[in-house]
């Protein structure tokens, strides 16, 4: 019976071992998601020491790869980059349990995301799942409609598992970036 559960259930190469992405210039590469991202030159990419201070994680895990494939679960950004009036794409990859499936890892992403934007008081509207692709990668992705008082941002989500990682890349578009636009900086 444990045989044929587990057969099921796996639906993705597990032993993958993690790598954090590079950046060069204005070009991020992750050999690791197969994800290449350029920003637009007036974007800024954060720095390490940046992504710890707004995520909350260690200089020492984003710095040390065998850390962060070490812990049992846990997120990673691995980049972030911003426009001048807001507009964002983070990647991060969230560290899953042993048995992984892609649909149901990126529904409790999706959850765990919801109900975060609700804790800060935004009413959140999510579009159905959509197959998409940033360059050659296969993703899944849903939009975001965030609402509070004075304010309205919209967010691309893109999912895809990459051994026991889910990988996700957030648009966050706060000035009319559409989801093409964001899309037509991946290759």
């Amino acid at each position: 019976m444990i045989a044929a559960l587990t057969a099921c259930t796996f639906s993705v190469d597990i032993s993958k071992a993690f790598s954090r992405g590079t950046q060069e210039g204005d070009v991020y590469t992750s050999t690791f998601s197969g994800i290449t991202f350029t920003k637009p030159s007036s974007w800024t990419f954060y720095t390490d020491e940046q992504i710890a201070d707004v995520t909350g994680t260690t200089l020492e895990m984003l710095k040390d790869n065998e850390k962060f494939t070490k812990t049992a679960e846990g997120e990673l950004v691995d980049f972030y980059a911003v426009s001048g009036n807001g507009d964002a794409v983070t990647i991060s990859f969230s560290k899953g349990g042993f048995l992984t499936e892609l649909q149901a890892s990126i529904d409790l992403s999706i959850e765990q995301i919801v109900d975060a934007y609700r804790t800060l008081n935004f009413t959140v509207d999510v579009s159905e799942q959509t197959d998409a692709k940033l360059g050659s990668v296969d993703m899944q992705k849903v939009t975001l409609m965030l609402k509070t008082t004075g304010a309205t941002l919209q967010q691309y989500l893109y999912f895809t598992m990459v051994g026991r990682y889910v990988v996700c890349v957030t648009c966050t578009n706060a000035s009319g970036v559409t989801d093409t636009q964001f899309e037509q900086m991946f290759s």
